[in-house]
């Protein structure tokens, strides 16, 4: 196990911090941001003003019938969104693909180059910077790092950590003050310092991806910031296509679960035949239907995902991890469905007639006449 750095947090820190810990850079990430388990916790907060004043057995029935709709929806809803996932994905990775391809023609580079640039950034990101400096200029370019770095993190958090117009305020009003600070150890540090080497504007300090003069490596002949372009560029791609590849292997367990889940309600509505139970005839005949009706939605559900994940396989998801699991034809599925159905609708009616035979009749007194 690594650290993760989420690609939203990262943007608040350090260049080296992010290319050695981004979620952008880890190999086997894919696409993700780092964020789901907060999507979740989001989700689940929304009961907190609810439960609040609840005392303990409410509070955990309320938890658990959010949690089950969460999963409820989570299994209704999770073949539209891997569709929807792999589509992006898909027209992600062509773009970025073409991106890399145009700065490779821009720049003559070949794929050897290209590999020997990426090795080039991550070997500088893990190793220090020499230092030789003054004590005095050291100072001044520490303090430019932790104030540009804390007015980046202010600025990203301004919203998602306050939600009053008064709390954004007193952040602003600090931000402003360090604005301030930072400007006059940006003058400071120009005046001590080689032209080629001055920062120049403030707000370039506070751009994602800014890289300060002293951290650059010995000029090799090749602009560093070139490099760092091709290796985001380089990144962007290896994520997406580790994306294709996990998406690949989800729509498999999803596609497992389903059937998995249809054998057990056939499995559970053949040992309820031939078993003998303390249910009276009507009870093992309305137990039979709901398990038949049940089995029927979920052949259902079965037949329109197999549908919808053999397009995804026609648009290109590697279909070779899938080529076992679509044995089934989903016409048969549909007719033991309805032949299910059928029988479940007769059953029912046929507990009806029984029931109005048994009754008694009214009496001939009881008649009024109209």
């Amino acid at each position: 196990m690594k650290p993760f750095l989420s690609v939203l947090h990262a943007k608040a820190h350090g260049i080296k911090c992010e290319i050695k810990w981004g979620g952008g850079n880890q190999d086997g990430a894919g696409s993700t941001l780092g964020e789901e388990v907060e999507m979740v916790n989001s989700f689940l907060s929304r009961t907190a003003i609810n439960t609040k004043f609840m005392g303990k057995g409410a509070r955990t029935d309320m938890l658990t019938v959010q949690i089950m709709d969460w999963n409820k929806r989570k299994v209704k809803n999770m073949c539209n969104t891997l569709c929807s996932r792999f589509h992006k994905t898909q027209r992600d990775l062509q773009r970025e693909r073409q991106n890399l391809e145009a700065i490779k023609e821009d720049l003559s580079l070949n794929d050897e180059t290209v590999r020997q640039w990426v090795t080039d950034v991550q070997d500088w990101a893990e190793h220090d910077s020499p230092a030789g400096s003054s004590d005095s200029l050291l100072e001044v370019r520490r303090r430019i790092e932790e104030n540009s770095l804390g007015l980046r993190q202010r600025r990203a958090r301004l919203y998602s950590h306050t939600d009053t117009n008064s709390g954004r305020s007193v952040i602003r009003s600090r931000m402003w003050r360090e604005r301030n600070q930072l400007e006059v150890h940006v003058a400071q540090h120009d005046e001590m310092v080689q032209p080629q080497q001055q920062i120049g504007a403030v707000e370039n300090l506070l751009n994602a991806g800014y890289i300060f003069p002293w951290l650059l490596p010995p000029s090799d002949g090749i602009d560093f910031l070139a490099k760092k372009k091709v290796f985001d560029n380089v990144m962007h791609v290896k994520r997406l296509e580790e994306e294709v590849k996990i998406l690949a292997t989800e729509v498999r367990q999803h596609w497992e679960y389903l059937k998995k889940r249809e054998l057990d309600l056939s499995g559970l509505l053949t040992s309820i035949e031939g078993s003998h139970r303390s249910l009276s005839k009507e009870g093992l005949q309305g137990l039979q239907g709901e398990l038949k009706c049940k089995l029927f939605q979920q052949r259902s559900q079965l037949a329109l995902v197999r549908q919808k994940y053999l397009e995804l396989i026609k648009a290109g998801l590697q279909g070779s991890m899938l080529d076992l699991v679509w044995g089934e034809e989903p016409e048969e599925s549909e007719e033991q469905a309805l032949r299910s159905a059928n029988e479940s609708s007769s059953d029912e009616e046929d507990i009806d007639m029984q029931g109005l035979d048994s009754g008694q009749q009214i009496p001939e007194e009881d008649v009024v006449d109209p």
